[in-house]
């Protein structure tokens, strides 16, 4: 039996192996699998949420903030929200409930790493 959140990533996002070859895996198998999707999926909910606050904040409080779009407000307002928006997806896709300790780990680490490049001032777009 596969479990709802990976059969609705294989379907959303088409990276997961097809039903039929994911359910004649053998279950130590698709366990270790559904594992690495899990760990996987919380790292890009961490990497994206962790990006979408500080262009979110930039665009409510009408500052600037460096964005592919621009560095204005309505930019980064829209970045932010899109960002969270796919950090959420990949949050409600991820088995958190399974595997709760990986997850947290790997959104952990996701969210560290995004601070790290966001504090390094490599974000990208024009500086003002």
């Amino acid at each position: 039996m596969v479990d709802q959140p990976c059969s609705q990533m294989r379907i959303a996002l088409g990276f997961c192996l097809a039903s039929a070859q994911f359910d004649t895996l053998p279950p130590g198998l698709r366990d270790e699998a559904s594992m690495w999707l899990t760990a996987l999926l919380a790292f890009l909910a961490g990497v994206f949420g962790s990006n979408g606050v500080p262009h979110f904040v930039s665009g409510i409080t009408k500052g600037s903030y460096p964005c592919l779009f621009g560095n204005s407000a309505i930019p980064n307002l829209i970045a932010g929200w899109t960002s969270l928006v796919v950090a959420s997806l990949f949050a409600y896709m991820a088995n958190f409930a399974q595997y709760p300790i990986i997850s947290l780990v790997s959104a952990a680490i996701g969210v560290l790493l995004m601070g790290l490049f966001h504090a390094a001032g490599l974000a990208f777009g024009r500086k003002s």
